[in-house]
């Protein structure tokens, strides 16, 4: 919480005599990300980095705890940003700099609304910047995938950029759901799958849509599921 209070600070300070660069908030939020695993004697662990494509993404995880985000900025082998709940672009200065890191502010609530904000991450991936959404559009208590939102998908298929499946496992055991209090000494791992092409998907035909949503559930069920024999 205090490097997550100060790092937000030196943003908010920055924004106040002209704002960081976009160089220099990439670094800022990699610099946090790895402070976060090591204040908390956390070891991070990614396997199947190598499934990154060489292209801009959207990377579809689980989420169930607030580890995640840093998990999976700090895993990702490139640049990275992310969608968050549209609160946070309220928050003086520092709403500001997060929106020129390039993330994507999403009303939860108001459907029509949260659907044209997500044109907004399509602008990021086809600017060159990938971007990590929730599968399941938020912070979950499962262990296994849920019901997945379409918001991804729609992304994804605007632009023809692949999808790829990340499971982020141990997070949960740092930072419990609904918490904020922080448990050390454990293993975060963060799972990435083959990715899954989304070119010449026509996302308008509901059963082109439900195909494409059930190939990246099995995948995201294959990568937990092997994070749970890998756990045991």
């Amino acid at each position: 919480m205090a490097i997550t209070l100060w790092q937000s600070a030196r943003i908010v300070g920055a924004e106040l005599i002209g704002g960081m660069g976009v160089a220099e908030l990439d670094a800022t939020v990699q610099w946090w990300g790895r402070r976060m695993f090591d204040v908390s004697r956390t070891t991070l662990q990614t396997d199947g980095d190598e499934h990154a494509p060489p292209e801009p993404c959207v990377v579809l995880s689980n989420h169930r705890s607030l580890l995640d985000i840093p998990a999976v900025v700090v895993a990702f082998p490139g640049r990275l940003t992310f969608v968050a709940k549209e609160e946070l672009s309220a928050v003086p200065l520092f709403g500001r700099a997060l929106r020129r890191f390039g993330v994507v502010f999403v009303d939860r609530g108001r459907r029509t609304k949260a659907v044209r904000q997500l044109g907004e991450a399509a602008e990021r991936v086809a600017e060159g910047t990938s971007i990590w959404i929730a599968a399941e559009g938020r912070r979950t208590h499962s262990r296994a995938p849920g019901r997945f939102k379409k918001g991804p998908f729609h992304v994804a298929g605007r632009l023809g950029a692949p999808l790829l499946p990340t499971w982020i496992e141990g997070t949960a055991e740092v930072i419990p759901p609904a918490s904020v209090a922080s448990h050390s000494g454990r293993v975060v791992r963060v799972f990435f799958g083959p990715p899954i092409p989304t070119t010449g998907v026509d996302l308008g035909d509901r059963a082109a849509l439900a195909a494409l949503m059930e190939r990246a559930h099995a995948a995201m069920e294959a990568l937990a599921e092997r994070a749970s024999e890998e756990a045991t």
